[in-house]
């Protein structure tokens, strides 16, 4: 196996390592806005009307005036619309909004330095992410379920190589609903000999974020090649795709040792 097939393994594998591969725990806190009420008055005359030597008194502010003869009108209150109910943090996820997430990023992969731009590319329940958006993206493909998110492939494209793992049984990539100490764990096997086992666990939530840990351990038939990537993010339920991450690579190859430490940040949402 070429030394660029071997790198590109790692370096995409480890994005299963985490729900999106997008740093430090954030925490939002959703707020909402009550639309006050409003008062539209057809009148707001404080003077008597006269006509044809009759005076008709009008009340305050916010009476209606009436002429002789002219047909009455009464004040009006335009309806403030009910405020929007908050969404259940519980609630089953659907695929994150498709199109671009932006990522600043920092640090090196197996395959080398990233720039300090990223994007996440979603359509539908696949997930491509650019370290480098000059390159062929990491692929993650997700089934949104009724009991929640579950990985099920994952696809690595690098220097014209595709390698492509698959999941024997869907990894729920977060348990759901995420609650503090829940695990995961699954295992798939990819072309070129190589297999991968990820493990994982919630170790927070707080409002919108999920604080997730994993780690995913690739090795061959002989372990020749053996390498561990550590990854822990904040993932946000709202949007269904990490707010941040951090992932370390350590381990051997037949070419030498592989070694890692990128941090991502989301910048920009479509």
């Amino acid at each position: 196996m070429r030394r660029t097939t071997l790198i590109a393994v790692v370096a995409a594998l480890a994005l299963v390592a985490g729900a999106c591969g997008g740093g430090s725990d954030d925490s939002d806190k959703a707020s909402s806005k009550r639309d006050s009420t409003t008062t539209s008055l057809d009148s707001s005359s404080s003077s008597s009307t006269t006509t044809d030597g009759a005076s008709t008194p009008t009340g305050g502010v916010g009476s209606a005036t009436t002429l002789k003869g002219a047909t009455a009108t009464t004040a009006k209150k335009s309806v403030a619309p009910a405020p929007t109910a908050a969404p259940d943090p519980n609630a089953v996820p659907a695929s994150a909004k498709a199109g671009t997430y932006d990522y600043s990023q920092s640090g090196t992969t197996p395959d080398g330095p990233v720039p300090s731009h990223g994007t996440l590319v979603v359509s539908g329940g696949t997930y491509n992410r650019y370290y480098d958006t000059s390159k062929a993206p990491q692929q993650l493909v997700f089934n949104f379920a009724p009991n929640g998110p579950h990985l099920t492939k994952a696809i690595v494209a690098a220097k014209g190589i595709s390698i492509t793992c698959t999941f024997g049984s869907p990894v729920p990539l977060p348990p759901w609903p995420p609650d503090t100490g829940k695990t995961f764990s699954g295992n798939a096997t990819c072309t070129n000999g190589i297999t991968a086992s990820l493990s994982g666990s919630i170790t927070s939530r707080s409002g919108d974020i999920v604080g997730i840990a994993s780690t995913l351990h690739v090795k061959n038939a002989n372990s020749s090649i053996d390498i561990t990537a550590h990854d822990t993010e904040s993932w946000s339920i709202s949007l269904r795709v990490p707010k941040s991450s951090h992932q370390t690579f350590s381990g051997k190859t037949p070419f030498g040792p592989v070694s890692g430490d990128v941090t991502s940040t989301l910048t920009s949402t479509p």
